[in-house]
């Protein structure tokens, strides 16, 4: 048995909940307790959150049960590619955009569009969020409550969200 036989449980969700107001989007999840439950009432709730702040995306989310905390660099890299490889006939940038969530780090978004663009034959930076800055990535807010979060990989809309009311505040 290899390695990332022993430590995941192979178990890949992928929910397109709504995509009415355009591409879904949502993060990718790696957790040894996640289940396509969790993943259908978050891909339910991301449409909500982006329909409220009038972004123009449906709502995705997508999930792997494993424990990344326990798995290698290799596992994770292998885990990471294999996704894409089981799903890329449903992603693209106007389809379903993943982005990190728990335990989903800009190095693991980052293997992830590069198979995404071996898949494709070019390079396709828009397929993801959350990737290194060199990459494409976008700049972080590290003032926020959220920041230990998003180190670990975690962020989401709702740093969007949590932003956009703050300057709407400070307007009034």
């Amino acid at each position: 048995m290899n390695e990332l036989n022993q430590n995941c449980l192979q178990n890949l969700f992928n929910v397109q909940y709504n995509d009415a107001r355009g591409p879904t989007k949502g993060g990718l999840r790696f957790h040894p307790d996640e289940t396509i439950d969790t993943v259908r009432a978050l891909a339910a709730w991301m449409t909500w959150k982006v329909a409220v702040v009038d972004i123009p995306l449906g709502g995705g989310k997508g999930g792997v049960t494993c424990n990344p905390k326990i798995m290698s660099d290799g596992e994770l890299e292998r885990l990471s590619r294999g996704y894409i490889r089981a799903i890329h006939r449903i992603l693209d940038e106007e389809t379903d955009i993943p982005a990190p969530d728990v335990y989903t780090t800009p190095q693991i978004m980052a293997w992830m569009m590069d198979e995404y663009s071996v898949i494709r034959g070019y390079n396709v930076p828009g397929m993801i969020t959350g990737k290194p800055l060199p990459l494409g990535g976008s700049r972080r807010r590290y003032g926020s409550r959220r920041h230990l979060q998003r180190q670990r990989g975690g962020q989401s809309i709702g740093c969007g969200v949590e932003r956009r009311y703050s300057s709407r505040s400070r307007l009034r």
